[in-house]
C-alpha cells in the first residue's frame, strides 16, 4: 500500500497547442500532434488512499507557426513551452482487486507557457519584432490511470494527462496566451 514517502516520475507523448489572443499585428495559433512530457511528484501519502504532493509538470512541442495581417505574411519554426509548479493530490480509491492502485491525481498552481521561434518575426506592436514570448497565470493538470506493484515500495503503470494554463504575457499588458495538453504517459511510483 501507499504509505509515508511518495515520488512519481512520468514521461509520455500526445497533443499540445498554444494560442494567443489576437491583434492588429500578430497572433500564435499552433497545434502539435506530437509533444513531449517530463512529470515529478514528491510528497507523502498520509493514508493507503491519499498522498499530498509537490508537482512540477513540463510540456515540450515543435510546430510551424504561421501569421498574417494586414502588412505581411510569415512563417517560422517553434518551440512550445507549457509548465506547471505547485501542489497536488493523488487519490487511489480501492485498495485490492482488479482496481488496485487505479488513481486520480490533480495539481494546481503557477503556470507558464511561451514559444521560441527561430525567426523574430512576430509583433505585438508596429515597432517591435521578436523571437520568443512568455506569459506566466494559472496552470492545472489532471490525469488518470493505473499501476501494479512491482515490488514491496515499487509500482509501473500508465496514466492519461490533460494540462491546461492560461496567463498574461510578461513583455505586453493585455496579451493573454493559453495552452492544452493531452498526453499518454509511463508512470513509476516509489512509496
Amino acid at each position: 500500500v501507499h504509505d509515508g514517502f511518495y515520488m512519481n516520475f512520468k514521461a509520455g507523448l500526445g497533443y499540445m497547442d498554444l494560442e494567443s489572443d489576437k491583434t492588429d499585428y500578430s497572433y500564435v495559433d499552433l497545434k502539435s500532434p506530437l509533444s513531449q512530457s517530463l512529470a515529478f511528484k514528491l510528497g507523502g501519502a498520509v493514508n493507503p488512499h491519499l498522498a499530498i504532493v509537490g508537482a512540477m509538470s513540463l510540456s515540450v512541442a515543435a510546430g510551424e507557426v504561421k501569421t498574417r495581417n494586414a502588412y505581411y505574411s510569415d512563417k517560422s519554426d517553434a518551440t512550445l513551452l507549457s509548465l506547471i509548479l505547485g501542489p497536488g493530490v493523488v487519490f487511489y480509491p480501492v485498495q485490492g482487486g482488479v482496481m488496485d492502485n487505479f488513481f486520480i491525481g490533480a495539481t494546481f498552481g503557477l503556470g507558464i507557457c511561451g514559444i521560441e521561434l527561430d525567426d523574430a518575426y512576430l509583433s505585438w506592436d508596429y515597432n517591435d519584432r521578436t523571437s520568443s514570448n512568455t506569459a506566466t497565470g494559472f496552470g492545472v493538470s489532471l490525469e488518470i490511470g493505473k499501476e501494479w506493484w512491482v515490488g514491496d515500495n515499487w509500482s509501473l503503470g500508465v496514466d492519461l494527462v490533460y494540462s491546461y494554463v492560461s496567463g498574461g504575457d510578461v513583455d505586453y499588458d493585455g496579451l493573454e496566451w493559453k495552452s492544452n495538453v493531452i498526453q499518454l504517459r509511463f508512470t513509476i511510483t516509489r512509496s
